[in-house]
C-alpha cells in the first residue's frame, strides 16, 4: 500500500496541479484536496494521512498554525511547507518550529511543462523519505533521462485511442504525466495530415514527457509520447524490448486512417510477456474495439474517460459494453491513475 498525502493550499489551479504531480510519483496511491485549514483539519482526521503538504501563505497565518495542529492531532504525519517565493524566512521558520520536515518554494510562474517539472524535482526526493520513514519505500525506477530508459513494471507499452473532443482532453493528460513515465506511449487521434503535427507540438510545449509525431522506423523508449501521423496508419514492430515504428497507407478501417484497431492489432503479434497498457478516451464510433478483441489473448489492461467527462461517449461506451474495460476514470484523475497504473504500484486483475 503506498502513501496517502493531503494537499492544502488556497489557489485552485496550483492546487490540481501539484496534486496531480504528486499522484504521478512513485510509491503514492492517494491525493485530497482541501482548500482551508479548516477544511484540511477535517480531512484529516476523516482520512489519517501519511503526508500533508501545506500552504503556508493561507489568510491570517493559517500555515504555520495548520502545520503544528496537524502535527498535534497526528504526529506520525509528515508535513512539507509550501512557502511563498518572497515570503521571507518569517513563515518557513515558524512551520519548522511547529514541526514541518522540509520546507519547498513555490515556482515562479511560467510556461507550464516548467513548472510541472520543478515541482516533481522538488517533491520527489521528500515524498520518496516520507516513504521509507512510513514503511512505504517506492519500487525501483527506471533511472536515466527520458527516451533512454528501458519500459518498467508490468506493461511494455501505452496506447492512447481518442477521437472527438482529443485535443482538449489530450491536453489535460499528457502534460500531467510525470517525467520518469514507464513505458512508451504512443497516441492514435483521429485528425487529417497537419493537425496532428501541431497537436504533438501543442502537448510537448506543455509536458514534461517529449511529444512528437510518429516516424517510421524509429525505436522507442520509455517516456516517449508518439502522435500517430494524420492520414497514416501506425503500427508496431520489432520486441518488446526494442519496439519500432511501422507507417503505411493502407485502407481506413471504419472510415479513420490513422486507426486504434490497426495498432492494437500489431501489438499482439509483437514477442514479450509483459501487457498492453490501452486507454480510450473522448470519441464518436467504436475504434478501438476490434483491437482490444485482437490483443485480449494477451491480457491488456483498458482505461476508459467516464460518461460524464466525454464530449462524445462513444468509444468509450462500446468497449464497456463488451466487457473489455477494466476501470472507468474521469479525466481530471486519468492522468495520475495511469502513471500508477503503468508503473504497477496498484493492484490489478490476474485472471
Amino acid at each position: 500500500m503506498g502513501l496517502s498525502i493531503l494537499v492544502v493550499d488556497a489557489n485552485p489551479v496550483f492546487r490540481r496541479v501539484l496534486g496531480d504531480v504528486l499522484a504521478g510519483l512513485p510509491g503514492v496511491d492517494a491525493v485530497a484536496h482541501a482548500a482551508s485549514a479548516a477544511e484540511a483539519r477535517r480531512l484529516a482526521a476523516a482520512r489519517r494521512p501519511d503526508v500533508a503538504v501545506v500552504d503556508l501563505s493561507l489568510a491570517a497565518g493559517a500555515g504555520p498554525d495548520l502545520v503544528g495542529r496537524l502535527r498535534h492531532e497526528d504526529p506520525r504525519v509528515t508535513v512539507i511547507g509550501v512557502a511563498e517565493r518572497n515570503a521571507g524566512p518569517g513563515p518557513a521558520g515558524l512551520a519548522r518550529f511547529r514541526g514541518a520536515s522540509a520546507i519547498v518554494t513555490r515556482p515562479a510562474p511560467g510556461p507550464f511543462r516548467r513548472v510541472v517539472t520543478e515541482l516533481s524535482t522538488r517533491f520527489a526526493p521528500l515524498i520518496a523519505a516520507a516513504g521509507r520513514a512510513h514503511g512505504r519505500a517506492a519500487p525501483a525506477g527506471g533511472g536515466g533521462p527520458a527516451g533512454q530508459r528501458a519500459p518498467q513494471g508490468p506493461f511494455w507499452i501505452t496506447v492512447i485511442a481518442v477521437s472527438t473532443g482529443g485535443p482538449e482532453a489530450l491536453g489535460r493528460v499528457v502534460p500531467l504525466l510525470p517525467a520518469d513515465y514507464p513505458t512508451p506511449i504512443v497516441v492514435v487521434q483521429h485528425m487529417p495530415p497537419d493537425f496532428t503535427r501541431a497537436l504533438a507540438e501543442s502537448l510537448d510545449a506543455r509536458a514534461c514527457l517529449a511529444v512528437r509525431e510518429g516516424r517510421d522506423g524509429e525505436v522507442l523508449a520509455a517516456g516517449d509520447v508518439v502522435v500517430a501521423p494524420g492520414g497514416r496508419h501506425l503500427e508496431v514492430g520489432g520486441s518488446a524490448a526494442r519496439p519500432r515504428v511501422v507507417l503505411h497507407d493502407g485502407p481506413p478501417e471504419l472510415g479513420v486512417r490513422p486507426s486504434a484497431n490497426v495498432l492494437l492489432r500489431s501489438l499482439a503479434a509483437v514477442d514479450g510477456s509483459r501487457r498492453v497498457l490501452t486507454v480510450v478516451m473522448t470519441g464518436m464510433g467504436e475504434d478501438g474495439l476490434a483491437g482490444l478483441r485482437a490483443l485480449r489473448p494477451r491480457r491488456p489492461y483498458c482505461l476508459t474517460q467516464t460518461e460524464a467527462s466525454c464530449a462524445v461517449y462513444g468509444m468509450p461506451r462500446a468497449v464497456e459494453l463488451a466487457g473489455l474495460a477494466d476501470e472507468a476514470v474521469p479525466l481530471e484523475r486519468l492522468a495520475a491513475r495511469l502513471a500508477a497504473v503503468a508503473r504497477g504500484t496498484v493492484p490489478l486483475p490476474t485472471s
